[in-house]
């Protein structure tokens, strides 16, 4: 709050940029081989990105992670990180994330057609889908709602399978699937 920087991934390099969006100035704030796209083919590193307290945690598609690096949150030096970049779980292909009150992240997971929980401890857990269902096929990204009610739910965008339709399927219109956290992990 009141910072001038917006923190931007930037998937090709795997680093981070830092934004000053008063005065259009940017650098390289954060930069990890854990952000670093993996060797071969795939020219594709960090991914989704967002702050939850005082530390920045990304996912990293291709090399199968989620990690986070504490980091300033004021002044002069805010995005920067402030300590060591930590891996807090091997997940999957992870997409997007959403993190709860708790901050437990919602990793969205996009070709693998998953979403996933993942606690601050590291546990993973699949809430929906696999590779043959098409319940959160080609989910991207989600958000929890920002009112007394709908604070609980999950609201999970689909690209519909674009990048890889469940086999035996075709690939559908993208689509928003609300999901009721609460309800769902008491289930």
């Amino acid at each position: 709050p009141g910072s001038p920087y917006l923190l931007i991934a930037d998937s090709v390099l795997g680093v981070v940029w830092r934004l000053n969006y008063l005065t259009s100035e940017y650098e390289i704030a954060l930069e990890s081989p854990l952000m670093q796209p993996p060797n071969g083919p795939v020219l594709l590193g960090i991914n989704g990105i967002h702050v939850f307290d005082s530390s920045v945690y990304f996912t990293n598609s291709f090399k199968k992670l989620f990690a986070r690096v504490p980091v300033n949150l004021h002044g002069p030096d805010a995005g920067f990180a402030t300590g060591d970049y930590e891996l807090v779980a091997n997940n999957g292909v992870g997409d997007d994330f959403a993190f709860d009150k708790e901050g437990n992240a919602y990793i969205t997971q996009d070709p693998s057609d998953v979403l996933e929980l993942v606690t601050q401890e590291g546990k993973v857990t699949v809430l929906a889908g696999n590779v043959t269902s098409t319940i959160v096929e080609g989910d991207t990204a989600d958000a929890f709602g920002r009112t007394k009610w709908d604070e609980n739910v999950l609201y999970v965008v689909t690209n519909g399978g674009i990048a890889g339709a469940v086999p035996g399927t075709k690939i559908t219109g993208g689509k928003v699937l609300a999901v009721d956290v609460q309800n769902f992990l008491t289930s």
